[in-house]
């Protein structure tokens, strides 16, 4: 039965559609549904759950977009037409903690740390497991951390002031390396400022960039809460200069391998999804 609504989940209707058509029968009801926003989301959190009794899938929409917001709306829709679905939606933190209108959504959990990739790097078996694996991870994880860190302060800036900068399209971090020297190169907060600047189209100032990170005291947060993951896997990656062994997919298969159950309990969201999955009075977790 179980497999039978993998496959029935799995078309091409889109996830709320999908997890509707499911619940239609019994054994739909019974199980516990996990909502996430991408497939590096479900290889990780589908370690830790039950899988007799718990679908973990994508935040996949009729058009085939995923994100955080489709977890929000999938999980808020399937609830209300379905009031007895057992439902939950995991996010990325992203920048929510620096929004005020932000709420977290009923049965909606978020990361720890800014987003998963943050999460698991500052796990101790990941941090191990990488300097196993790349004997100079140290040295080009130090390299990483300003270059990151100061687009993270973009990216914050970018999303309270609502500025629309598209990061993707024309501001990415390897724009900034040198791939001669590997490492960031000498003049990249001064290009970087500009051009997030430039793409704001008037909307701030370099001098708005500076009080906005003094106001807020951004240089005081804790590195995991203001990187994007996918920025400073991507540069070490290239830090580690051996691309094709490092490149960002290998890296992230080696530290969703070794990212286990105890790194997971030992977070707030596991503790977060313990308490629902007790209310439910669901066995959706493995331990």
């Amino acid at each position: 039965m179980l497999q039978s609504l993998r496959d029935s989940f799995g078309e091409p209707l889109g996830t709320k559609s999908a997890i509707l058509l499911a619940l239609k029968s019994p054994a739909g009801l019974r199980f516990s549904w996990i909502v996430v926003e991408a497939e590096e989301d479900e290889a990780v959190y589908k370690k830790f759950m039950h899988p007799d009794s718990t679908v973990v899938k994508t935040s996949v929409d009729c058009t085939g977009r995923k994100g955080y917001s489709n977890v929000e709306t999938i999980v808020r829709d399937v609830k209300e037409e379905e009031p007895r679905t057992h439902i939950l939606g995991i996010r990325d933190a992203d920048y929510s903690r620096y929004v005020k209108r932000y709420v977290v959504p009923v049965n909606i959990f978020l990361t720890d740390r800014r987003d998963l990739e943050m999460t698991l790097l500052e796990s101790e078996s990941v941090k191990h497991a990488l300097r196993i694996w790349a004997m100079n991870y140290d040295e080009a994880f130090a390299k990483c951390i300003p270059l990151c860190r100061y687009f993270g302060y973009l990216r914050i800036f970018n999303t309270v002031a609502d500025l629309s900068v598209r990061f993707h399209d024309h501001l990415r971090t390897s724009k900034f390396w040198d791939h001669k020297q590997h490492s960031a190169v000498e003049s990249w907060k001064l290009d970087c400022t500009n051009k997030f600047v430039a793409l704001s189209d008037g909307k701030c100032s370099v001098s708005d960039v500076n009080a906005f990170i003094s106001t807020n005291k951004l240089n005081e947060e804790d590195f995991y809460d203001v990187c994007r993951g996918h920025d400073f896997i991507k540069l070490l990656s290239l830090a580690l200069i051996d691309v094709q062994t490092y490149s960002e997919v290998n890296i992230m298969k080696k530290m969703t391998e070794v990212y286990s159950l105890d790194d997971f309990k030992a977070t707030k969201l596991y503790a977060s999804i313990k308490k629902w999955q007790d209310a439910e009075g669901v066995c959706t977790l493995l331990a």
